[in-house]
């Protein structure tokens, strides 16, 4: 199940928009399996690893 999300160019001025879908997705969505979310953290943690260095 992929992430509802937009592309820069067409990211809603609103944030509940936003938040609105995500509720959506996931309220009334398949949930994400063990390894999608394992997936995800990693990601993140490589982003933050990234903006942290970048930060420095």
């Amino acid at each position: 199940t992929d992430m509802p999300g937009w592309d820069l160019a067409n990211l809603p001025e609103d944030a509940n928009e936003i938040s609105t879908a995500w509720i959506e997705h996931y309220a009334n969505g398949e949930s994400l399996s063990s390894d999608k979310i394992q997936f995800l953290l990693d990601r993140a943690s490589i982003h933050k690893a990234v903006l942290s260095d970048a930060l420095r």
